[in-house]
């Protein structure tokens, strides 16, 4: 079935610059994704605690507009995420350029994914589903977390690699549950992390999967997302040109990704770390290296630290509490 490329540089990026592209960048981002092709554009969050002028966070719908006033999408779609936990129902407004709304969200977050899955519907968006962390649940739980949207018009789910931790089978076990489990009429997407730098490899995997359902790929320009980044949005386009008969424009994605993207990696860097990639390898939350490495710990004590979560802690996400006893158990001074 035919195969879809999603960019979110301006709002997975946004976790590498707190969103600070400036209006200007940002448009020039986004007209550059649509010169190319680029089927699906995420251009930011609606998270109005973490709105910011200049930033990719946006209060409300008229903010998001307003920002990229001087945008031309082309054919692209244009869209949005958004977390039940961190935006008001009564933020989903109607927009004129908005085509999607993405909702990223938790199992203990399904009742409030309905109510804002169907606002969203309500106002002729078209909507996408993110579980996160699709590591942390076992197949009993993704089936009934599943079930619960089954009755709803969306347009698709993505299986969503939080921790980058995905490895071959285990993602060929996951397709074919999501693909069982869903309305044979919705999307499936694949959003992964470079953790362990295998996001090409289990792309082309998920590509080679024979289902009856079209298929979205997550890719950001250069990389940029939260560190140690994603997938290269012009490395997978250039892939679906040779093996999925699209027709994306190679050099505008790398010409937008330099001049535009790349300045960011002088910010705060991303790309391939030991640190993640052993958070990965633990299969513990990535925030834990995030954490170690924020508190001031080298690589080697952010591992050792990494290593007695893995022996200590039984809860799947991030805990504060925990980390701090890591780095007390290690006798690491406050920095």
């Amino acid at each position: 079935m035919i195969p879809s490329l999603l960019d979110c540089t301006l709002r997975d990026g946004a976790h590498v610059n707190n969103g600070f592209f400036t209006s200007k960048n940002a448009t020039s981002i986004l007209n550059g994704l649509s010169n190319a092709n680029i089927d699906f554009i995420e251009a930011g969050f609606l998270e109005p605690a973490s709105a910011r002028t200049d930033t990719t966070y946006f209060a409300s719908i008229g903010d998001f507009e307003e920002f990229y006033k001087n945008i031309h999408k082309q054919n692209s779609q244009i869209g949005l995420m958004l977390r039940t936990d961190r935006c008001s129902l009564s933020t989903l407004q109607h927009s004129g350029i908005l085509d999607f709304v993405r909702i990223a969200f938790y199992p203990e977050h399904g009742p409030s994914v309905l109510k804002y899955a169907e606002k969203a519907l309500s106002l002729n968006y078209d909507v996408y589903l993110n579980l996160i962390g699709i590591t942390n649940y076992d197949n009993k739980e993704i089936e009934k977390i599943l079930q619960l949207f089954n009755g709803l018009s969306i347009s698709g789910v993505s299986i969503v690699d939080t921790y980058g931790c995905l490895d071959l089978n285990e993602l060929n076990n996951l397709v074919d549950l999501f693909d069982q489990s869903i309305s044979s009429d919705l999307k499936l997407g694949l959003h992964l992390h470079e953790n362990l730098s295998s996001s090409m490899h289990l792309i082309s995997a998920f590509h080679s999967k024979q289902l009856v359902r079209d298929k979205v790929l997550d890719a950001s320009l250069a990389g940029m997302g939260r560190i140690p980044g994603n997938v290269p949005t012009e490395l997978v386009a250039d892939f679906l040109n040779k093996f999925g008969s699209k027709d994306y424009l190679i050099d505008i994605l790398f010409n937008t990704a330099l001049s535009c993207v790349y300045p960011y990696m002088k910010v705060n860097p991303w790309g391939y770390m030991p640190i993640y990639a052993y958070s990965a390898m633990l299969r513990i939350d990535r925030t834990y290296p995030e954490f170690f490495q924020t508190y001031g710990l080298n690589d080697s004590e952010n591992i050792k630290c990494q290593s007695w979560i893995k022996r200590n802690v039984k809860e799947k996400r991030f805990s504060l509490d925990a980390a701090s006893l890591a780095i007390d158990a290690q006798g690491y001074p406050e920095k």
